[in-house]
């Protein structure tokens, strides 16, 4: 089973907020935060393990600030802040703590990477079954808080799934309920997705009519499935080995439906 990550750093957040934006970046959640669009979070500090001193100190959030941070860019604030409640709720719980401990057990080094480090930490963590309960029972917390929010559902869909093929600038993912997904590379390699196998969790998000936009992020192996056994149970869908991308319509890019001779979106 894959999942996304319950919590993230803060650039996250305003990486949903504003896409793209590497500027400002302290600015931007600044404003967030003084406009209640951001939860407190979860302050923790690092050891060194060879030393035990100090290494640093890490603020976490849950990752409904994102999904607010997606409504709030759709001018959906009081939406937003209803999500920025939940979140708050869950950073206090005891799952949270649980999880939260578990995973800087297993990061030794801030990176400017993070989101990618928070997941393989996770994904380590999760074999322990106490922790992986605890990331079980946040994670239902998080989708009912989504599903509660007619709001974000009219805008949002997220997928879970694997990498499955490279071909070239396109990527195969094969999504956990059996829908095969054609991305661009460039929008997995920012997280260093772009390899046979790599869970991960697909965002859709509704812009206008006709548009959408798409994030990929880092996902949590809790199964540990491979890839050959994901393909085995969804083989009746695999696409036939030819040239044409498009030839084994229906599949879907993102989360929406295509057919043949639709042009891949870049």
């Amino acid at each position: 089973m894959i999942r996304e990550r319950p919590f993230v750093p803060k650039w996250s957040i305003v990486g949903s907020y504003r896409p793209g934006a590497e500027e400002h970046r302290e600015g931007v959640f600044k404003h967030l935060r003084h406009k209640g669009l951001v939860s407190d979070g979860i302050p923790r500090s690092l050891q060194d393990r060879a030393t035990g001193k100090l290494a640093g100190q890490v603020r976490l959030y849950c990752v409904l600030n994102q999904d607010a941070a997606r409504l709030a860019r759709h001018g959906l604030e009081q939406d937003a802040e209803r999500l920025v409640k939940r979140a708050g709720e869950i950073e206090r719980s005891r799952d949270a703590a649980v999880v939260l401990d578990a995973v800087l057990d297993h990061v030794q080094l801030l990176t400017m990477n993070f989101d990618e480090v928070i997941s393989t930490a996770l994904s380590a963590a999760a074999a322990n079954d106490r922790v992986r309960d605890a990331l079980v029972r946040v994670s239902e917390r998080i989708d009912k808080a989504r599903a509660s929010s007619k709001a974000l559902t009219a805008i949002h869909r997220i997928g879970f799934g694997r990498v499955t093929g490279i071909h070239g600038d396109l990527v195969d993912i094969l999504l956990q309920e059996g829908r095969s997904v054609a991305l661009d590379a460039d929008t997995l390699s920012a997280h260093n997705l772009v390899r046979i196998g790599a869970p991960l969790a697909l965002h859709w998000e509704k812009l206008g009519k006709g548009q959408a936009f798409f994030e990929a992020e880092p996902g949590i192996d809790l199964a540990g499935e491979s890839v050959e056994s994901l393909q085995g149970r969804f083989a009746f869908l695999r696409p036939p080995p030819v040239t044409d991308v498009w030839a084994a319509a229906p599949t879907i890019t993102g989360a929406v439906s295509v057919e043949r001779d639709v042009p891949v979106a870049r």
